[in-house]
Formats: structure tokens, C-alpha cells, sequence
């Protein structure tokens, strides 16, 4: 996704020396390559990276880093990051909270294996289950850990192929058999579980169900206005002092 944004040069025309007025269009070029290298690379209030700090609960540096520009002449574009080859991308997990459209929280790769892998109903979504210690997430910011989510499809692959029962035993997720329930169901001794993934947790004395997901429904994000609302007061707020500078620059 790309958010252009262009500077008329009769924005700052009046702020201009006659001379300086001539150097205008060619310091331009400099001008909206700092302005948008400023909006999308930033560390300090004036771009992006602190906007997301400021709407977003606690945003993973991925998100942070993803917006990229191309400047060419007096117009830029501000370009999310649509790379999937190093997980989720940005310009689809972002999307629609700041893209002005729909609510519901963006499918990631652990959704979609889920559903395409029919361990899950397509109308679901899989909800960690932070009480169980082997459900890891991280310390800064208590998402849960893309090492949860793998050992988690390994576990269940390896049971569906029969290399795992409910005799297996170790430390780790996948070591132990990994079932998904896509309805609730009730066990031989009548206890109820909810639908869901669940491990086998198997000791010399029991055997017992651990749940690691429960599926429910998909859950809702606040919608954060369009990224075109905040890009417009970082753009207004630096656009003419940085253009300023380079005129000034160019006319020496």
C-alpha cells in the first residue's frame, strides 16, 4: 500500500527571497527525498515509527520498520511493506485498522495452516491459551511466540501422521501427541472440553489434556483511522522547513 504526497511549490512562495524563488524546483528533489526518508525512517516524534508507538499497543519492531518511500521530483510515496518471505507482512496485518475498511483482525500464516489444514472451521479463530506455560510469549510485549505457533503445527502434523500417541512424553510441544477439536466433545469419563487444540500431558501416575488454543470467534480490532490522517500532520509539520533548508542550500 502507497500513500503519495506532493508539496506545490506556491505553499512556501511567499516565505521566499526572489533568488531563492529560482532555486525552488531544483532544491525540490532534496527537499522530498528528506521529507519522506524523515516520515518513514525516523526515530523521533516527527515520523512514523513514535505514530505507531502512539496508536498501537506495544508494536513490534517489524511494524515499526515497515514503511518504506520512493521520492521523485516534488511527489513521494510512502510504501508499507508487503515482503511475506520473513513472516506476516505489514501492509496486510496493518490493513484495515489503518486502512479505513473492515474491523475484524487479520488472519496470520497460524490461522491459515489451521484452516486450510482442516484443524480448524474456517468461521474460527484460534486463541491462545495464556494459562498454559508452554504457551511462551514475549516479555516486552506478551504476544505469543512464533516458536509456540511452529512447535504447535509440528505437534499436530506428527499425530495425524501417527508418530506421535498419547504414550509419547517430553518438554516440548511437539513431544508429546497434539490434537484439534473443531467441535466441543465430551471425553469416555464425561468430561466436557471445549473445541480447540489440545496436548496430552502423559506421567507415570495420569494422562490428562492440556488445552493449548480454544477456537472461537474472530475477534474485532479498533479501527485506527486511515494512514493518510496521520502521515498528513508529520508531512505539514516538517515539509516546509526541510524544503526551506535545501532552497537556501541551493541558492548559496
Amino acid at each position: 500500500m502507497a500513500e503519495p504526497i506532493t508539496f506545490p511549490l506556491k505553499r512556501i512562495a511567499n516565505r521566499l527571497k526572489t533568488y531563492e524563488k529560482a532555486n525552488a524546483r531544483f532544491a525540490g528533489r532534496r527537499a522530498m527525498q528528506r521529507i519522506a526518508f524523515t516520515i518513514a525512517k525516523s526515530e523521533g516524534k516527527e515520523g512514523i515509527k513514535q505514530k505507531y508507538k502512539d496508536i498501537f499497543k506495544a508494536p513490534v519492531s517489524y511494524t515499526l520498520r515497515s514503511m518504506n518511500y520512493k521520492a521523485k521530483g516534488l511527489t513521494a510515496d510512502l510504501i508499507t511493506n508487503n515482503d511475506e518471505s520473513k513472516g506476516n507482512a505489514p501492509a496486510k496485518y496493518l490493513y484495515p485498522v489503518i486502512g479505513g475498511g473492515s474491523t475484524e483482525v487479520f488472519a496470520t500464516r497460524f490461522q491459515d495452516v489451521l484452516r486450510n489444514k482442516n484443524y480448524m472451521n474456517n468461521s474460527d479463530f484460534a486463541l491462545a491459551n495464556l494459562k498454559n506455560p508452554k504457551v511462551r510469549t514475549r516479555a516486552k510485549t506478551g504476544r505469543v511466540t512464533p516458536n509456540t505457533y511452529r512447535n504447535t503445527l509440528i505437534g499436530l502434523s506428527q499425530t495425524r501422521k501417527g508418530n506421535l500417541d498419547d504414550a509419547s512424553r517430553g518438554g516440548k510441544i511437539q513431544d508429546g501427541a497434539v490434537y484439534s477439536f473443531k467441535q466441543d466433545f465430551q471425553q469416555n469419563n464425561g468430561k466436557t472440553y471445549a473445541k480447540g487444540i489440545y496436548r496430552r500431558k502423559t506421567t507415570q501416575k495420569s494422562s490428562y489434556l492440556e488445552p493449548l488454543f480454544f477456537f472461537g470467534a474472530t475477534p474485532s480490532v479498533p479501527n485506527k483511522g486511515k494512514l493518510s490522517t496521520h502521515i498528513k500532520p508529520l508531512f505539514e509539520n516538517i515539509a516546509g522547513k526541510i524544503w526551506i533548508e535545501e532552497i537556501k542550500k541551493a541558492a548559496k
